[in-house]
Protein backbone atom coordinates (compact mmCIF):
# COMPACT_ATOMS: atom_id res chain seq x y z
CA UNK A 1 0.00 0.00 0.00
CA UNK A 2 1.17 3.64 -0.62
CA UNK A 3 1.21 6.11 1.86
CA UNK A 4 -0.24 9.22 1.86
CA UNK A 5 1.20 11.87 -0.86
CA UNK A 6 2.33 14.40 1.79
CA UNK A 7 4.93 11.85 2.66
CA UNK A 8 5.87 11.40 -1.41
CA UNK A 9 5.86 15.36 -1.37
CA UNK A 10 8.13 15.41 1.27
CA UNK A 11 10.33 13.09 -0.41
CA UNK A 12 10.61 15.00 -3.49
CA UNK A 13 11.56 18.43 -1.68
CA UNK A 14 14.04 15.87 0.08
CA UNK A 15 15.85 14.87 -3.14
CA UNK A 16 15.74 18.29 -4.49
CA UNK A 17 17.65 19.53 -1.90
CA UNK A 18 20.16 17.28 -2.06
CA UNK A 19 20.56 17.67 -5.86
CA UNK A 20 21.60 21.42 -5.01
CA UNK A 21 23.47 20.93 -1.91
CA UNK A 22 25.91 18.08 -2.69
CA UNK A 23 29.74 18.42 -3.72
CA UNK A 24 31.02 18.25 -6.71
CA UNK A 25 30.15 15.34 -8.84
CA UNK A 26 32.24 12.57 -10.53
CA UNK A 27 32.69 11.28 -13.76
CA UNK A 28 30.44 7.71 -12.73
CA UNK A 29 27.55 6.43 -13.02
CA UNK A 30 25.02 6.34 -10.00
CA UNK A 31 23.68 3.25 -8.48
CA UNK A 32 19.82 2.43 -9.77
CA UNK A 33 19.44 -0.70 -9.10
CA UNK A 34 17.46 -1.77 -5.53
CA UNK A 35 19.50 -2.49 -3.19
CA UNK A 36 19.91 -6.11 -1.72
CA UNK A 37 17.45 -7.18 0.17
CA UNK A 38 14.86 -4.48 -0.30
CA UNK A 39 11.50 -5.04 -2.23
CA UNK A 40 10.23 -2.39 -4.31
CA UNK A 41 7.12 -0.66 -5.99
CA UNK A 42 6.89 1.61 -8.58
CA UNK A 43 5.11 5.17 -7.55
CA UNK A 44 5.98 6.82 -10.74
CA UNK A 45 8.33 7.01 -13.54
CA UNK A 46 7.61 10.47 -14.91
CA UNK A 47 8.16 13.19 -11.81
CA UNK A 48 9.41 16.08 -13.01
CA UNK A 49 10.70 18.29 -9.74
CA UNK A 50 10.96 22.20 -10.51
CA UNK A 51 12.17 20.86 -13.98
CA UNK A 52 14.88 18.05 -12.57
CA UNK A 53 13.16 14.45 -14.16
CA UNK A 54 12.71 11.80 -11.14
CA UNK A 55 11.82 8.31 -11.35
CA UNK A 56 10.99 7.04 -7.69
CA UNK A 57 10.21 3.53 -6.17
CA UNK A 58 8.68 3.08 -3.14
CA UNK A 59 11.33 0.13 -1.37
CA UNK A 60 10.99 -2.09 2.10
CA UNK A 61 13.01 -4.66 3.73
CA UNK A 62 13.05 -6.24 6.99
CA UNK A 63 16.69 -5.43 8.08
CA UNK A 64 16.74 -2.40 10.22
CA UNK A 65 17.57 0.81 9.05
CA UNK A 66 20.11 1.48 10.52
CA UNK A 67 21.97 -1.01 8.85
CA UNK A 68 20.53 -0.32 5.90
CA UNK A 69 22.13 3.36 5.77
CA UNK A 70 25.09 1.86 6.89
CA UNK A 71 26.09 -0.93 4.62
CA UNK A 72 24.96 1.43 1.36
CA UNK A 73 26.67 4.70 2.48
CA UNK A 74 30.17 1.80 2.58
CA UNK A 75 29.43 0.28 -0.67
CA UNK A 76 28.44 3.60 -3.06
CA UNK A 77 31.40 5.38 -1.52
CA UNK A 78 33.77 2.56 -2.36
CA UNK A 79 32.40 2.76 -5.71
CA UNK A 80 33.64 6.33 -5.63
CA UNK A 81 29.98 8.54 -5.34
CA UNK A 82 30.17 11.74 -3.45
CA UNK A 83 27.85 10.46 -0.72
CA UNK A 84 26.05 12.87 1.72
CA UNK A 85 24.15 11.25 4.64
CA UNK A 86 21.63 13.61 6.35
CA UNK A 87 18.30 14.02 8.09
CA UNK A 88 15.31 15.83 6.41
CA UNK A 89 12.07 16.29 7.36
CA UNK A 90 11.84 13.50 9.91
CA UNK A 91 13.69 11.17 6.99
CA UNK A 92 16.96 9.09 7.04
CA UNK A 93 18.29 10.42 3.73
CA UNK A 94 21.56 9.24 1.59
CA UNK A 95 22.51 10.17 -1.10
CA UNK A 96 24.99 9.25 -4.14
CA UNK A 97 26.23 11.58 -6.49
CA UNK A 98 28.04 11.67 -9.68
CA UNK A 99 28.41 13.84 -13.01
CA UNK A 100 25.51 11.66 -14.68
CA UNK A 101 22.73 11.51 -12.19
CA UNK A 102 22.13 11.35 -8.46
CA UNK A 103 20.41 8.49 -6.62
CA UNK A 104 18.53 9.18 -3.22
CA UNK A 105 17.44 6.72 -0.64
CA UNK A 106 15.11 8.12 2.19
CA UNK A 107 14.28 5.93 4.79
CA UNK A 108 12.18 5.69 8.20
CA UNK A 109 12.37 2.84 10.57
CA UNK A 110 8.65 0.85 10.49
CA UNK A 111 10.22 -2.23 12.71
CA UNK A 112 12.25 -2.82 9.35
CA UNK A 113 13.49 -0.03 6.84
CA UNK A 114 10.70 2.06 4.71
CA UNK A 115 10.94 4.39 2.19
CA UNK A 116 11.40 5.56 -1.27
CA UNK A 117 14.60 5.36 -3.91
CA UNK A 118 14.77 8.24 -6.45
CA UNK A 119 17.06 8.18 -9.29
CA UNK A 120 17.60 11.88 -11.22
CA UNK A 121 19.50 11.96 -14.59
CA UNK A 122 21.13 15.22 -13.99
CA UNK A 123 20.44 17.16 -17.54
CA UNK A 124 19.75 20.64 -17.91
CA UNK A 125 15.87 21.30 -15.84
CA UNK A 126 13.42 21.73 -18.73
CA UNK A 127 11.31 24.81 -18.37
CA UNK A 128 7.90 24.53 -17.00
CA UNK A 129 4.42 26.34 -18.06
CA UNK A 130 3.11 26.83 -14.45
CA UNK A 131 0.01 24.82 -14.26
CA UNK A 132 -2.05 26.17 -11.92
CA UNK A 133 -3.63 28.97 -11.98
CA UNK A 134 -1.47 32.66 -10.27
CA UNK A 135 -2.78 34.97 -8.29
CA UNK A 136 -1.30 38.57 -9.13
CA UNK A 137 2.19 38.70 -7.29
CA UNK A 138 2.37 35.52 -6.40
CA UNK A 139 6.05 33.77 -6.69
CA UNK A 140 6.11 30.04 -6.85
CA UNK A 141 8.47 28.22 -4.61
CA UNK A 142 8.11 24.66 -5.86
CA UNK A 143 6.15 22.97 -9.12
CA UNK A 144 6.41 18.57 -9.24
CA UNK A 145 4.76 17.40 -12.37
CA UNK A 146 3.63 13.79 -12.88
CA UNK A 147 2.28 11.43 -15.18
CA UNK A 148 1.00 7.78 -13.95
CA UNK A 149 -0.50 5.34 -16.32
CA UNK A 150 -1.34 8.50 -18.61
CA UNK A 151 -2.94 10.47 -15.82
CA UNK A 152 -1.40 13.67 -15.65
CA UNK A 153 -0.75 15.77 -12.55
CA UNK A 154 0.75 18.41 -10.91
CA UNK A 155 1.24 19.81 -7.47
CA UNK A 156 2.38 23.86 -6.96
CA UNK A 157 3.66 25.59 -4.32
CA UNK A 158 2.92 29.02 -4.13
CA UNK A 159 3.52 31.85 -2.04
CA UNK A 160 1.33 35.14 -1.55
CA UNK A 161 1.78 38.49 -0.45
CA UNK A 162 -2.69 38.54 -0.88
CA UNK A 163 -4.68 37.40 2.46
CA UNK A 164 -6.25 33.80 2.76
CA UNK A 165 -9.56 35.59 2.20
CA UNK A 166 -8.71 37.47 -0.73
CA UNK A 167 -7.18 34.41 -2.37
CA UNK A 168 -10.49 32.43 -1.69
CA UNK A 169 -12.35 35.05 -4.02
CA UNK A 170 -9.51 35.02 -6.81
CA UNK A 171 -9.93 31.03 -7.14
CA UNK A 172 -13.71 31.24 -6.95
CA UNK A 173 -13.99 33.63 -9.48
CA UNK A 174 -11.00 32.23 -11.60
CA UNK A 175 -11.99 28.25 -11.03
CA UNK A 176 -15.63 29.89 -12.61
CA UNK A 177 -14.52 31.67 -14.95
CA UNK A 178 -12.45 29.29 -16.47
CA UNK A 179 -15.40 26.74 -16.57
CA UNK A 180 -14.63 24.56 -13.69
CA UNK A 181 -17.64 22.98 -12.03
CA UNK A 182 -18.68 22.44 -8.23
CA UNK A 183 -17.01 25.03 -6.73
CA UNK A 184 -16.83 25.20 -3.56
CA UNK A 185 -15.09 26.80 -0.48
CA UNK A 186 -14.43 26.36 3.34
CA UNK A 187 -12.11 28.11 5.85
CA UNK A 188 -11.11 27.96 9.39
CA UNK A 189 -11.53 31.19 11.61
CA UNK A 190 -8.78 32.42 13.57
CA UNK A 191 -9.70 34.02 17.44
CA UNK A 192 -9.03 37.63 15.22
CA UNK A 193 -11.89 36.64 13.19
CA UNK A 194 -9.86 36.07 9.94
CA UNK A 195 -8.99 33.22 7.86
CA UNK A 196 -6.17 31.49 9.29
CA UNK A 197 -6.58 28.47 6.32
CA UNK A 198 -9.09 27.66 3.83
CA UNK A 199 -9.47 25.04 0.43
CA UNK A 200 -11.32 25.92 -2.79
CA UNK A 201 -12.06 22.82 -4.59
CA UNK A 202 -13.49 21.90 -8.35
CA UNK A 203 -14.31 19.60 -10.94
CA UNK A 204 -13.88 19.77 -14.76
CA UNK A 205 -14.21 16.61 -16.43
CA UNK A 206 -11.82 14.23 -15.51
CA UNK A 207 -9.95 17.06 -14.39
CA UNK A 208 -9.80 18.28 -10.37
CA UNK A 209 -8.02 20.75 -8.48
CA UNK A 210 -7.68 21.33 -4.67
CA UNK A 211 -6.38 24.48 -3.38
CA UNK A 212 -5.10 24.52 -0.05
CA UNK A 213 -4.25 28.16 1.51
CA UNK A 214 -2.51 29.15 5.04
CA UNK A 215 -1.66 32.57 6.76
CA UNK A 216 2.00 32.46 7.36
CA UNK A 217 4.18 35.62 6.73
CA UNK A 218 1.64 36.76 3.91
CA UNK A 219 -0.23 32.98 2.90
CA UNK A 220 1.11 30.28 1.31
CA UNK A 221 -1.44 28.08 -1.18
CA UNK A 222 -0.88 24.41 -2.45
CA UNK A 223 -2.27 24.18 -5.64
CA UNK A 224 -2.77 20.08 -7.07
CA UNK A 225 -4.43 19.28 -9.92
CA UNK A 226 -4.97 15.75 -11.13
CA UNK A 227 -6.79 13.65 -13.75
CA UNK A 228 -9.14 10.85 -12.48
CA UNK A 229 -9.43 7.39 -13.86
Amino acid sequence: MIPARPALFSFLFVSWLFVTVLAAPIAVACPEKVPNGMSATSVADKVTVDGMALSILQVESREAMPAVLERLEKEWAEAGYAVRRNQAQGWNVLSALSEKCMTTLQLIDQGGSFGYLAVNRLKKPTSLRNPAPMPAGAKVLSTVTSEDDGRKGSTVLLESNQSVEDLVTFYKRRLTDDQWGSVRASGMMGRDQRFTGASVSAQRGRERIEVVIRREAGSKVVVNLAQEL
